[in-house]
């Protein structure tokens, strides 16, 4: 038995860094791995604020020690593989979301955060892929059709993009990025027409 308890310094140090409150829910978390140092959860959430900060070249290290700990950690990958591709060493971000979803293949978050590797490394149409997979697997989620809308129109599929960036406005109609990626949409695609949402896209 450990002289005291890691997962209230790592339990506040999520909640904190949720709240946007980086610093504290750093320092707590260091709290947590003093006492565990191989907590993989805790190095993940450490790792995952030290990126948020910039902090890069330590998220990785955290990242690195807990794949060390748990190779077939799903989350440990996806952290690995955002902070990779936070620091634009892209192709090695995609291999770690393509292992995490050998681990998981029905991971959502690792889908879609390969689909953004991809298109920014311009493999527009593996982007295309992984992005429909995501949507097809995870709940409706207005950030999800806009990344899909994203990659179909840099494929030239404006009549399906704007489909799918008119399905984020249903789900939030506020969306500021939707609503101005739909009208660059029709401002550059000479008025294209657009399909009612709900209705099939056209394949």
């Amino acid at each position: 038995r450990f002289a005291a308890d890691y997962r209230p310094f790592s339990e506040l140090g999520l909640v904190l860094a949720r709240q946007g409150k980086l610093d504290e829910a750093v320092t707590l978390f260091r709290q947590a791995l003093a006492i565990y140092p191989d907590e993989v959860d805790t190095l993940c959430r450490l790792g995952t604020a030290l990126s948020e900060q910039g902090e890069l070249a330590e998220a990785e290290a955290q990242f690195r020690q807990a794949i060390a700990l748990d190779p077939d950690s799903v989350k440990a990958h996806c952290g690995l593989g955002r902070t990779l591709r936070m620091a634009n060493q892209l192709g090695e971000a995609q291999a770690e979301f393509e292992k995490a979803l050998r681990f998981d293949p029905h991971d959502v978050a690792a889908r879609n955060e390969l689909g953004i590797a991809l298109l920014n490394q311009g493999k527009v149409d593996e982007a295309v892929a992984a992005f429909k997979t995501a949507l097809a697997e995870g709940p409706k989620d207005a950030s999800a059709e806009i990344k899909f809308a994203s990659a179909l129109a840099a494929l030239g599929r404006t009549t399906e993009a704007a489909e799918h960036f008119r399905r984020a406005l249903a789900l939030d109609p506020d969306n500021a990025v939707a609503r101005k990626n739909l009208d660059l949409l029709m401002d550059n695609a000479d008025r294209v027409p657009i399909p009612t949402p709900g209705d099939e896209p056209p394949r």
